[in-house]
């Protein structure tokens, strides 16, 4: 399948890779594509870097989906595409999250009102990165949007993003947590560990303080009876990623730090069961090497009929302009250099990751992509011979 038909047939793209390969820049210009096709779209970032809603022309973005303005894709534009971008605020998500699952308002007041909440995303390993997949999940499952392209952290988070639910679902265990609290009839004023347990409660307290271990035990004793709901949904979560409607595309440079980061984070996802598509280098060439100055054309450029009239006038103009002719050609023997690295670097690349079926490259830009024209200019390599 070509990364046309993967937008065309999958409700859920997933785009990986390290920090600074221009990810999320890919995830805007695959999402833009999508909604030039048709498809009502959502590109999220839980990044708060402001390049997403630079290069799609919001002021802003926050937890609310924004509508993306399309009117310079009129030409060729398929009917009923939209384009919606969102940045995801994890507590946000959360106090959302807590006000469907909890029995009643004043169960969701007791959590939100709890200090250890308050910086549960932060305090608890894996927290955040569940939260923003379980809001992930819930964009899902409204089934308001064709298509949802996410753009991840930076590869070491990007696990973590993708294993979080099961974690979170480990340390919620009720047979953890329950080590913590008393049973209900004792009350929340006489909690304290089961069998054995006062022992280790008055370590820990001297540890951390009794403030602390009252206030953890005040916080589980709120979650009460929504243990098992945070598990069924962190299963459905992980079985979202592993639907055959979502596609992994790993993102990249070819740089060779960035190869070798994109060549840990493939194995890390073959050993979580997890297949990466294809394959998106940017940067993959300097587009300065497609200006015609090769040997031949320069000497055309510098004959003695082009210069003579040029530096009639200058003693010395004659020199400076055989120096500016050499200088172009040792300029232009350099970019052909590292291009030809950059393409040797590529091929290591696709003989190492056999199980990818397709490699997209989008060269290195002379100027920073900022807005919608160059995210257009960038499908114009991502789709090469795909556009309709």
């Amino acid at each position: 399948m070509t990364l046309k038909d993967d937008i065309l047939a999958k409700r859920l793209i997933v785009c990986c890779g390290s920090g600074g390969v221009g990810k999320t820049t890919t995830s805007a210009a695959i999402a833009l594509e999508a909604a030039r096709l048709g498809k009502r779209t959502l590109v999220i970032t839980i990044d708060p870097a402001k390049r997403l809603a630079q290069s799609l022309g919001l002021e802003s973005l926050d937890d609310t989906e924004r509508e993306v303005p399309l009117t310079k894709l009129a030409a060729g534009r398929a009917a009923g595409g939209s384009l919606h971008a969102a940045m995801l605020d994890t507590q946000v998500s959360l106090d959302a999250l807590i006000d469907r699952i909890a029995a009643g308002p004043e169960q969701a007041a007791r959590i939100k009102a709890n200090k250890i909440y308050r910086q549960f995303t932060s305090a608890i390993a894996g927290s955040q990165e569940y939260v923003a997949m379980e809001r992930l999940h819930q964009i899902m499952q409204e089934g308001r949007f064709d298509l949802v392209v996410l753009d991840t952290p930076p590869t070491k988070n990007a696990l973590d993003f993708l294993n979080a639910p099961n974690r979170l679902a480990a340390f919620l265990d009720e047979n953890v947590i329950k080590w913590f609290v008393r049973p209900p009839k004792s009350g929340m004023g006489s909690f304290i560990f089961q069998k054995g347990g006062e022992v280790a409660y008055k370590l820990l307290a001297l540890l951390v303080g009794e403030q602390l271990i009252a206030d953890l035990a005040d916080f589980f004793q709120a979650f009460a009876g929504l243990y098992s709901g945070f598990a069924e949904r962190a299963q459905k979560v992980d079985a979202l990623l592993r639907d055959p409607g979502t596609v992994f595309l790993l993102i990249t440079s070819a740089e060779h730090n960035a190869l070798a980061e994109a060549v840990y984070f493939h194995n890390r996802l073959v050993e979580s069961r997890i297949t990466i598509r294809a394959v998106i280098v940017n940067r993959a060439w300097d587009i300065l090497a497609e200006t015609p100055i090769t040997g031949e054309a320069l000497a055309r450029m510098f004959n003695e009929e082009t210069i003579a009239p040029l530096v009639a006038d200058s003693p010395g103009g004659r020199a400076a302009a055989h120096r500016l002719k050499n200088k172009l050609a040792a300029l232009h023997t350099l970019i052909q250099d590292v291009n030809t690295a950059a393409r040797e670097n590529i091929e290591r690349l696709q003989h190492t990751l056999g199980a990818a079926q397709n490699v997209a490259c989008v060269p290195a830009f002379a100027e920073e992509i900022y807005d919608i024209q160059g995210l257009m200019k960038m499908n114009g390599y991502l789709f090469a011979g795909e556009r309709g």
